[in-house]
C-alpha cells in the first residue's frame, strides 16, 4: 500500500506525498504535482486527506551524460548508469546507477564520493537530459579499526568477523558487510559502523559501536 492510515499524522502524510511522486517519477511523471488537503467531517474524531494530483505527461530520456570522472574510464562509468536514450525516464533507475557508481569508487576507498543526477527537461518536447555529476573526493585508507560498547564479547571475537581491517581502502560496502556480520552473531542489540577523520592524510579510522543484548 502507498498510504499508512491510522491516526493523523502530518509526517506520514507528507512521507505519502514523497511516495505518490515516487511512484510517478518510476514511470516518467517529471511534472507531477501532489497538494493535500484535511478536511474535517461530521464526527469530530475523524478526518478525511484529500490528495490532489496533477500528472502531466511523461518523459522520454534524452542525453545521458556523465562529468567529474578521472579515476576510471568515462565509458565504464556510463556502462553502469541503465538509462538509455528515447525510454520512459525512471527514478529508480537513477538510483540504482548512482548506488552503482558508488559501489565502484568504495572499493578503491573513496568514502566520500558524491554523484548526483541532474535533470534538464523540455517541457515542450517532454524530453529529459540526465547527467550524472560525479565528487570523487580522495582516496582513503584504513589507519585503524576501533571497537567499543562491549563488555562481554571480546575484542577478538568481533574482529574475527569484520571484512575490513588496516590497511584496506576505506569501503563502505566492506563496512556495511562487517556490521551485517557482527549482527548475525545475534549477541547485539544494535551496530553502528562509520569511518572518521584522522590527522593522517588519506586515513581513516573505522568505528564500530556496539551494543550488547542483555
Amino acid at each position: 500500500w502507498l498510504f499508512d492510515w491510522g491516526l493523523l499524522n502530518q509526517g506520514e502524510v507528507e512521507k505519502d506525498e514523497v511516495r505518490l511522486r515516487n511512484r510517478y517519477w518510476e514511470k516518467g511523471y517529471l511534472d507531477f504535482a501532489v497538494t493535500t488537503q484535511v478536511i474535517k467531517t461530521d464526527d469530530p474524531e475523524y478526518v478525511d486527506v484529500l490528495f490532489k494530483i496533477e500528472e502531466g505527461e511523461p518523459y522520454k530520456v534524452g542525453e545521458v551524460k556523465v562529468e567529474g570522472v578521472t579515476t576510471f574510464p568515462v565509458e565504464d562509468i556510463r556502462a553502469m548508469i541503465p538509462l538509455e536514450t528515447g525510454q520512459t525516464y525512471n527514478y529508480k533507475l537513477s538510483n540504482i546507477a548512482v548506488q552503482r557508481v558508488k559501489n565502484k569508487y568504495f572499493r578503491k576507498g573513496y568514502c566520500d564520493i558524491r554523484v548526483t543526477p541532474k535533470l534538464d527537461p523540455d517541457y515542450d518536447t517532454h524530453t529529459v537530459n540526465v547527467t550524472f555529476i560525479i565528487d570523487e573526493g580522495i582516496p582513503y585508507v584504513v589507519r585503524d579499526t576501533n571497537i567499543s560498547g562491549n563488555k562481554i564479547t571480546k575484542d577478538y571475537v568481533i574482529r574475527r568477523e569484520l571484512a575490513i581491517h588496516p590497511g584496506d581502502p576505506v569501503d563502505n560496502v566492506r563496512i556495511d558487510a562487517s556490521k551485517s556480520r557482527l549482527m548475525a552473531m545475534n549477541y547485539f542489540k544494535n551496530v553502528e559502523a562509520f569511518p572518521t577523520a584522522t590527522d593522517e592524510q588519506g586515513k581513516k579510522d573505522v568505528n564500530f559501536e556496539v551494543e550488547e543484548k542483555g
